[in-house]
């Protein structure tokens, strides 16, 4: 039986998942350099890639005929590297959020957290959090798929009726605005109730779509600190996006070893891999929180303690402490 005074906020959460990743600060880093980091320099290292190889294989575009020696040329630039790309974020991104995952949750119940299980553990839940990510991806691009054709059945219609549409119209401005926001609220709506998938995906092994449904369930109730984590993700995705272009300039002018390229890469992605360390570890807190709250982390918390009462670290001001009561 659990009982809180109190719904834990993002300090909360914040403060006891940086408690736990300081704790393990050499296993993290570890983590971090394998998973983290690779995955924060892959776009501008899949510019580099691709703006070399488009140097070294001058194709003459304005005469252009469809020819299997062309193709030969054109295949890997226009379909090999973005496929490369592809499941290099996709195989990173499943380890370090099945490793950061599996550490953090062992941590917060004080259980021995080590480098090879942690790794081992990745086979038992690739599959899991693949197929997770998979389907959500899929509800997503669903959803964007729908909204992109009631808009263009809504301007055929239009068409068909013979309204002139102009596009420097204030009206039409507000309406691209009004169905963007419209499309961003529902996505964001979505992350918000599945942003604990993943973290039942690695921990409880579900697949598919149940970690959705189960995600769902778990955050009723916790939907503000769910909003403010949810945007800390889009504030670490922003980040990456940010530093590509002023990098790629860079580079093309002064090359890779340039001191200009280090300072524009790889100093903003030692920031960018702690913010996406934290982003997973408070996921996986806020799991265990969210449990606590609808009674399931008893029977967990009776496996770890031997009774009475687990201190659980919710906290204002890192001060005032949430006490958790465990009846075996």
């Amino acid at each position: 039986m659990s009982t809180f005074s109190q719904t834990p906020n993002l300090i909360g959460v914040l403060s006891e998942s940086q408690r736990i990743t300081s704790a393990h600060s050499p296993h993290f880093l570890a983590l971090s350099l394998l998973f983290l980091l690779p995955l924060a320099s892959s776009r501008v290292i899949y510019g580099i890639v691709q703006f070399t190889f488009s140097q070294n294989n001058d194709v003459n575009y304005q005469f252009f005929r469809l020819s299997t020696s062309t193709l030969h040329h054109l295949l890997p630039e226009t379909l090999i590297f973005p496929l490369l790309f592809t499941f290099f974020v996709i195989f990173f991104s499943v380890c370090a959020i099945a490793t950061i995952t599996y550490s953090t949750f062992h941590g917060f119940y004080g259980r021995p957290v080590r480098f090879v299980p942690t790794i081992r553990s990745i086979s038992s839940s690739f599959l899991p959090l693949a197929s997770t990510m998979m389907i959500s991806q899929a509800i997503i691009a669903l959803i964007c798929t729908i909204f992109g054709l009631v808009v263009v059945l809504l301007y055929q219609g239009l068409q068909v009726l013979g309204v002139e549409i102009d596009y420097k119209s204030n009206c039409f401005i507000w309406i691209c605005i009004f169905v963007a926001i419209l499309l961003g609220s529902t996505l964001i709506w979505l992350q918000l109730n599945w942003i604990l998938a993943s973290v039942i995906a690695v921990v409880e092994s579900k697949w598919g779509i149940e970690p959705l449904r189960r995600s769902t369930q778990l955050t009723k109730g916790m939907r503000g600190t769910s909003l403010q984590i949810v945007l800390s993700g889009v504030f670490i995705l922003a980040m990456i996006w940010e530093i590509y272009s002023p990098a790629m300039m860079m580079y093309r002018s002064r090359g890779f070893w340039s001191w200009g390229f280090f300072m524009l890469t790889f100093l903003p992605n030692s920031s960018i891999v702690v913010l996406m360390l934290w982003t997973v570890a408070e996921s996986t807190v806020m799991y265990i929180y969210c449990k606590a709250l609808n009674g399931e982390s008893a029977i967990e918390m009776a496996k770890e303690f031997t009774g009475g009462y687990v201190s659980l670290p919710f906290n204002d001001d890192e001060k005032v402490h949430q006490v958790v009561q465990v009846q075996t």
